[in-house]
C-alpha cells in the first residue's frame, strides 16, 4: 500500500514538473485564479485582465438605487455583466457588449444587498489593461408631460428616471437657479447629445436625467414631448411653439427631387434640417449615411425667414427640427419654387430684397447654353446646378456692370436648376432673365479663331478628329493662368493645360478614337484670346 502511495506521489510530482517547465505544454492557456475585488465606495479603478479570465468587482447596493457602470479599454472587446448575490448564488440582471471595446450599463437595483460586476473579454477571448467605473445615486421618477419638483443633494446633483415607448424627441424644461444645467442619459447611462434643448430618444426603455445646481436648493422639471408630423410638398403648416417646446417635421422625397422649405417665425426660434441618424451604425454605415445627403443649395436666411433648398440623395426622409426657448409662432412651407426657363426672348422678373429665385432649365446634349440676367437695380448673381444639386457654374459680372452671364455646354440631356440672387444677398428689384441655346463654334485644324470672354466665363468649341490623329492646341491671351481643356463626347477630360505665368497654354494629344470632341477655354480675367489647332504628327 505504501509503495502504491509512493508511486502516485511520484507521478503527481512529475506532472507538476512538466506543467511548470512547459514540457509537452498544451497551446491553450492554463486557467489561473479569477480576481475578486471588494469595493468600499464608488469610483474609477484600474486593473489588468488576464487573457481568458473574468474579474469580479463586489459592492453593496440599496433598493431603488441607480447604478451606472462602465468598462473602458483599448486592448480587448469588453463584456460587462451585473449580478445580484442572493443566498450565495449569483442572479444575472443585465449583460452588455457594446460596439467597440467599451461596455456601459445603467440599472436600478432591485433590493438591498451584495452585487457584482463581472468583466471579461467577448467569448472569454483577449485581455489587457482596463478601467472600471462605478456610480451609485438615488433616483426619483418623472413622467413625460408632468411637472415634478425636488431638491439638489449636498453635491448639488439630482437624478430622475422616466420611461419612453418609441423613437421620439423631448425637451427639458428645467428651473433650478443660477448656474444650473441638465443632461439626459440613455438606457446605458451615456449622455445624449442635445440640440437647442431637445434630445432624441431612439428606442423604447428607461432614460435618466441628471440635474446640477446649488446644493440643497429646490428645482422644478418637466419633459415636453416634441410634436412630430409629416410635411407634404405644396402645403403650409401654421403652428405655435410654447416655451421650451419643439416640433419635428418629416419631409419625404424621391431621389433627385428638388424642394424648398421656408420657415417664417415670429419669436424665439432655432431651426435645422437634417437626415436623422440611425442607431447602432458601424463607422462604414455612418459614412454611407453621411454621403446620402441632403445636397443643400445656397439660399439666404434673413430676418424672420429660414430657408433650406435641397436635392434628395436617394428616397429619404429628412427632418426639419424647430425648437423655442421662449415661444414662437411659425409658418412652414414646403414647395418647388422653380419656374420653367426656355430659350426665348428675355423675361421680366422682380426680385424680393435679399431673395433667391429658382428656375428649371432643360439642356440638350452638345448645345451651348447661355444664361444672362440684367438689372440696373442690383448686382445679379447666377448659380447653375445639376439635377443632383452639384454646382456647375456661377457668375456675377460676366455680362458687364450689374449683369451676370453663364455659358455652359451639357454632355447629356439633363434638367438643370438656375438660382438667381443679388451679390451679397442684400439687393432686389426688377431684372430680365434670358436663356439662349446655340451649337458651339467649330474649331478647324490650322484655322485660328479669336474671341473674348468675360471674367469667369467658359468658352466652348467643337472639334472633329480622326483616329490616330495628333493635334497641338494653342491658346494665346494677355493673361496668366489661362486654361485649355479637352473633353470627349461624355464630358470626360482627356487632357488639360494652363499657361502658368506666360500668355500661352499649349496642349498636345493623340486621339485613339475618331469623332467629335469638345474644347473648353477659360481666362483668369475678362479679355481677348486666340485659339488654333495644328497637326502635330
Amino acid at each position: 500500500m505504501s509503495r502504491f502511495k509512493s508511486l502516485v506521489f511520484n507521478l503527481v510530482w512529475i506532472g507538476s514538473f512538466i506543467q511548470s517547465s512547459g514540457i509537452g505544454a498544451s497551446p491553450l492557456p492554463l486557467r489561473a485564479q479569477e480576481a475578486v475585488t471588494h469595493l468600499d465606495q464608488p469610483g474609477t479603478f484600474n486593473k489588468h485582465l488576464t487573457p481568458g479570465m473574468m474579474d469580479r468587482w463586489v459592492f453593496a447596493g440599496k433598493k431603488g438605487q441607480l447604478l451606472i457602470a462602465g468598462v473602458a479599454t483599448n486592448e480587448f472587446d469588453a463584456t460587462l455583466k451585473l449580478v445580484q448575490v442572493v443566498d450565495g448564488t449569483e442572479h444575472p440582471l443585465r449583460e452588455v457588449d457594446d460596439e467597440g471595446s467599451n461596455a456601459n450599463l445603467a440599472f436600478r437595483l432591485p433590493g438591498d444587498g451584495e452585487y457584482k460586476l463581472l468583466v471579461h473579454g467577448f467569448e472569454f477571448k483577449g485581455g489587457g489593461n482596463y478601467s472600471v467605473s462605478l456610480e451609485q445615486v438615488p433616483v426619483s421618477p418623472v413622467v413625460i408631460g408632468e411637472r415634478t419638483s425636488g431638491s439638489f443633494d449636498e453635491q448639488g446633483t439630482a437624478w430622475l428616471y422616466f420611461n419612453n415607448a418609441e423613437d421620439s424627441y423631448v425637451t427639458v424644461d428645467f428651473v433650478g437657479g443660477g448656474g444650473a444645467y441638465d443632461e439626459v442619459r440613455d438606457s446605458q447611462g451615456l449622455p445624449i447629445e442635445s440640440w437647442a434643448g431637445m434630445v432624441r430618444l431612439e428606442r423604447a426603455g428607461e432614460y435618466y436625467v441628471r440635474l446640477n445646481g446649488a446644493r440643497d436648493r429646490r428645482f422644478e422639471l418637466q419633459l415636453h414631448r416634441a410634436k412630430q408630423q409629416s410635411l407634404e410638398k405644396g402645403t403650409m403648416v401654421v403652428a405655435t411653439l410654447n416655451r421650451k417646446s419643439a416640433s419635428v417635421f418629416e419631409i419625404s422625397g424621391r431621389d433627385g427631387s428638388f424642394g424648398l422649405v421656408e420657415v417664417e417665425a415670429s419669436g424665439d426660434l432655432a431651426s435645422r434640417l437634417i437626415l436623422p441618424t440611425r442607431s447602432k451604425l458601424t463607422q462604414q454605415a455612418q459614412l454611407m449615411q453621411f454621403e446620402r445627403g441632403p445636397q443643400m443649395l445656397e439660399v439666404p436666411s434673413k430676418g424672420r425667414y429660414r430657408r433650406y433648398a435641397m436635392v434628395w440623395k436617394g428616397d429619404e426622409t429628412y427632418q426639419l427640427q424647430l425648437a423655442s426657448e421662449r415661444g414662437a409662432d411659425v409658418q412652414v412651407r414646403f414647395f418647388d419654387p422653380r419656374q420653367n426657363l426656355a430659350p426665348a426672348e428675355p423675361i421680366e422678373q422682380v426680385m424680393p430684397v435679399g431673395g433667391t429665385q429658382f428656375f428649371k432649365v432643360v439642356a440638350e446634349q452638345g448645345q451651348s447654353l447661355t444664361l444672362t440676367s440684367r438689372s440696373s437695380n442690383f448686382d445679379c448673381y447666377l448659380r447653375l446646378y445639376s439635377k443632383t444639386g452639384q454646382p456647375l457654374a456661377w457668375d456675377d459680372d460676366g455680362g458687364g456692370a450689374f449683369d451676370a452671364k453663364i455659358r455652359y455646354m451639357p454632355f447629356a440631356n439633363s434638367e438643370l436648376t438656375l438660382a438667381v440672387s443679388s451679390r451679397g444677398d442684400g439687393g432686389g428689384g426688377s431684372y430680365t432673365l434670358q436663356a439662349e441655346v446655340e451649337s458651339p463654334k467649330v474649331l478647324q485644324v490650322h484655322v485660328k479663331d479669336a474671341g473674348r470672354l468675360a471674367e469667369g466665363e467658359t468658352g466652348f468649341y467643337s472639334l472633329e478628329v480622326n483616329a490616330g490623329q495628333k493635334l497641338l492646341l494653342h491658346l494665346q491671351s494677355d493673361h496668366a493662368q489661362a486654361g485649355i481643356q479637352l473633353l470627349n463626347a461624355n464630358g470626360v477630360e482627356l487632357a488639360s493645360a494652363t499657361s502658368g505665368q506666360s500668355r500661352d497654354a499649349v496642349l498636345v494629344h493623340e486621339f485613339a478614337d475618331g469623332g467629335r470632341f469638345a474644347v473648353a477655354i477659360k481666362l483668369a480675367a475678362a479679355g481677348e484670346f486666340q485659339l488654333r489647332a495644328i497637326e502635330a504628327n
